[in-house]
């Protein structure tokens, strides 16, 4: 007000009798709020209506008054929030409320994935009463595993992309995260085993061929005599064996695995592997759960970037892998990403920054006993299978363009993640450095998964601009769900938003501690937890946290801001 007063006074002394009915207006306006409709802000607006040269007439005061009044009685009293004047000296001494700040991720957007996968991944959060990202951010971790290394996409400057996904839906217990990735990863144990029946035949085929090779060599070694041919039948023995590669039982999919044991997997599987599960058991293994001596994570390093690893330890044969491609599609409860996760050397080596997430509110508590919906799966099941068919067969991998109007559009959107970057998201810095190459993927496997549905060549078919721009879009809302882990506070706020809730079904002013400890310890565990949560609220003006005497100990009591149970808003300046 002290901003508005003097603008009034010197519009006062203008002539403009328009000008005179809008000074005045606005002036009674600001009494009204002040001090109500009542005879000190009446008298006020008509002391300051004298200033007016000329003045104005009787009739014309009253029109602007009343016009004043109607307007206070909808936009102020009739709002929700009002602090009547009166009662304005009790919530005056708690000084001003500190907004709490929860970062809420937007609704994720169903529409921009192809339709089987849109229709799929909503129809089956309904099903299951689970959040929406929850699928969404798993299926791409399993898009990444049937299009990895057998196709890249040439990003802007040239760059070429992998398209592995490492994709972690962050829930609490009871979350029915297991059943989500049943329904996600059912195609992939599909075609795993009906591919390994329809060529078990030649699985045991090869296996007597190599043991007959294996004879062979034996009966060579046997043979030596120093003589020249008997050398030279063994190397022929040697060579025929080394270089003969049984077909081997196909392996896709894998929960719980060592790194070492992953490494393997990889060598013996064409380079790619798909790491699904609905705990975070992975990410345990990850930092050495069987190994003494440390964490172990190179190779999930260079699984996502499909850089070359070579493997050579004593106690085994030397691995080496060209260019590995991993994908992740892992459900993990919130200790492990704040206690494994976010460590310093993940962080550090860049782990977190390749992983994509999905941080949802928990959904038990709000749940039907059944749901009416089905999920859409066949289709979904259908287009995986063929999908992984295809990859499964290919001997080459081939690239994936962008169209001139997507290059154009990705060139442009390249500097948003960058502007987070300068405007201050240190915490999620690596992860917004990559989101330019996260969108390029994410177009890549919408593009592939689309041509394969088609029955088209991915690689012979450019991304085109819808395509890129719907990826941006997946892009910039898991931009959020990634700030809002890196953000390391908003468990707190988030259990303190839940605490207000808590307090305004209580409706009292004061409440016992131990009440309050009683109603919530579910949701949080510690007393010591509570108690973090409530001195960050009295910090911000919610609560104030006192002693009272009795005949015995202390009471510890809880005392309530008057605002908070009148519904004021959060912004409100006493």
């Amino acid at each position: 007000m002290q901003q508005i007063l003097p603008q009034i006074e010197n519009e006062m002394h203008e002539t403009s009798q328009e000008k005179h009915n809008s000074t005045l207006s606005a002036f009674a306006f600001t009494m009204l709020k002040k001090y109500g409709d009542c005879e000190k802000a009446r008298a006020e607006f008509v002391e300051k209506s004298k200033q007016c040269n000329p003045p104005l007439p009787p009739q014309e005061l009253k029109i602007i008054w009343d016009r004043a009044v109607d307007a206070y009685l909808k936009k102020i009293v009739g709002s929700n929030g009002y602090i009547p004047p009166h009662e304005y000296k009790q919530y005056a001494q708690w000084g001003e409320l500190q907004p709490i700040d929860v970062i809420t991720p937007p609704p994720f957007p169903f529409g921009a994935f192809p339709k089987t996968l849109a229709e799929f991944t909503q129809t089956l959060s309904e099903y299951t009463q689970t959040a929406p990202e929850m699928a969404c951010v798993l299926v791409l971790g399993a898009l990444g595993a049937v299009f990895q290394k057998k196709y890249n996409v040439v990003s802007v400057n040239k760059n070429i992309e992998q398209l592995s996904i490492y994709a972690v839906a962050i829930n609490a217990p009871a979350e029915r995260k297991s059943e989500v990735i049943r329904y996600i990863i059912k195609p992939f144990h599909q075609f795993q085993n009906a591919y390994n029946v329809q060529n078990a035949e030649e699985f045991s085929k090869d296996k007597a061929t190599l043991k007959g090779l294996k004879a062979a060599l034996i009966r060579a070694e046997n043979k030596v005599d120093g003589t020249e041919e008997k050398q030279d039948d063994l190397i022929t023995a040697q060579i025929n064996y080394d270089k003969f590669e049984p077909k081997k039982q196909l392996t896709i999919i894998a929960d719980d695995t060592t790194s070492e044991a992953l490494i393997t997997l990889l060598v013996n599987n064409d380079e790619r592997m798909f790491i699904a599960s609905g705990e975070g058991g992975i990410f345990s293994n990850m930092k050495g759960r069987y190994r003494q001596g440390g964490d172990d994570i190179e190779i999930y390093l260079k699984g996502h970037s499909g850089d070359y690893v070579s493997v050579h330890r004593k106690s085994r044969e030397p691995e080496v892998i060209k260019s590995p491609a991993l994908s992740l599609a892992i459900c993990v409860q919130p200790y492990i990403v704040y206690n494994v996760l976010l460590d310093e050397e993940n962080t550090a080596k860049g782990l977190t920054g390749r992983i994509i997430f999905a941080y949802p509110v928990a959904r038990a508590g709000n749940r039907e006993v059944v749901s009416e919906t089905k999920p859409t799966d066949k289709t979904y099941n259908k287009a995986i299978y063929y999908a992984l068919e295809k990859t499964v067969a290919m001997t080459e991998s081939k690239k994936i363009t962008l169209s001139d109007e997507a290059d154009k559009f990705a060139r442009k959107y390249f500097y948003t993640p960058e502007k987070r970057i300068e405007d201050g998201q240190e915490k999620a810095q690596a992860w917004n450095g990559k989101a330019f190459g996260l969108s390029i993927r994410i177009a890549g496997l919408f593009h592939a998964f689309q041509c394969c549905e088609n029955n088209q060549e991915p690689a012979e078919i450019p991304i085109d601009l819808d395509t890129m721009q719907r990826a941006v879009i997946v892009t910039e809302c898991l931009s959020v769900h990634a700030e809002k882990v890196f953000a390391g506070d908003d468990e707190r706020n988030n259990l303190a938003v839940y605490l207000l809730k808590r307090i305004k079904q209580y409706n009292k002013l004061e409440i016992p501690k131990q009440k309050m400890w009683r109603g919530v310890r579910g949701k949080f565990g510690t007393a010591e937890r509570l108690d973090e949560v409530l001195n960050f609220l009295q910090e911000s003006g919610y609560v104030k946290l006192e002693k009272q005497k009795t005949k015995g100990r202390p009471l510890d009591v809880v005392k309530i801001n008057p605002l908070l149970l009148n519904d004021i808003p959060h912004n409100y300046k006493a």
